[in-house]
């Protein structure tokens, strides 16, 4: 079964919503403590492969690489997992402002309809597709909330090694930066690289444009 499926397979009072989203948000922390950690890891990667480029180790730039490959997965991976938790956060949300309502109106027949409804809706599946539109899913949330009185409203990873060559121009380009001494003109241009790297859906050629993330 799905998340609200699940939750709502039996009846649930608010109180039992705010326990789930309390869970919910403590998991969406941890996730997020984890991909802090990530990327600064693949920031010492940078580093390490600059050094690497300059000294002409490619052994262990081939390394360095492969392991930067794997924290893109795992970056992109985590991103994915925080924004489901995200959007059932915001479901739970208006669900619990809808049942606190209903229950303080003692409103049986709406809180029946509500239960219903998000049972026999399609969050679920919009929470489980490889890539969330958050907009169809928020649209989905409210046609559950519909005529209730509330009073409110992996793609797959990129494996190919070309990647890597766009990679080492980056490199390339960051150290010639530092080599002539423009020093800011080197930090936007590795703070780019870092901003294609935690994105799995971007190209880390010098001409690509930022993806649309949420």
């Amino acid at each position: 079964m799905g998340f609200f499926r699940d939750l709502f397979s039996k009846p649930v009072t608010s109180e039992d919503l705010k326990k789930a989203l309390e869970e919910v948000e403590e998991k969406r922390y941890r996730r997020q403590l984890e991909l802090k950690k990530l990327t600064i890891r693949q920031n010492k990667l940078i580093d390490q492969a600059k050094e690497a480029r300059k000294k002409r180790r490619d052994m262990e730039l081939d390394w360095i690489w492969q392991e930067i490959k794997h924290l893109r997965q795992e970056i992109g991976l985590l991103r994915k997992e925080i924004k489901k938790l995200n959007l059932e956060g915001i479901g739970l949300k208006r669900y619990i402002w809808g049942l606190e309502r209903l229950e303080k109106e003692n409103n049986k027949e709406g809180i029946r309809t509500l239960l219903h409804r998000v049972r026999r809706s399609k969050l679920d599946v919009k929470l489980a597709a490889q890539e969330l539109k958050e907009k169809e899913y928020l649209e989905e949330l409210a046609m559950t909330l519909e005529g209730i009185p509330l009073g409110f409203e992996w793609e797959e990873m990129e494996e190919e090694d070309p990647m890597k060559e766009q990679f080492l121009k980056s490199i390339d380009s960051i150290l010639e930066a530092e080599r002539q001494g423009n020093v800011e003109e080197a930090r936007e241009k590795e703070e780019e690289l870092k901003i294609r790297l935690e994105d799995e859906k971007e190209e880390l050629g010098e001409d690509s444009k930022e993806s649309e993330y949420s």
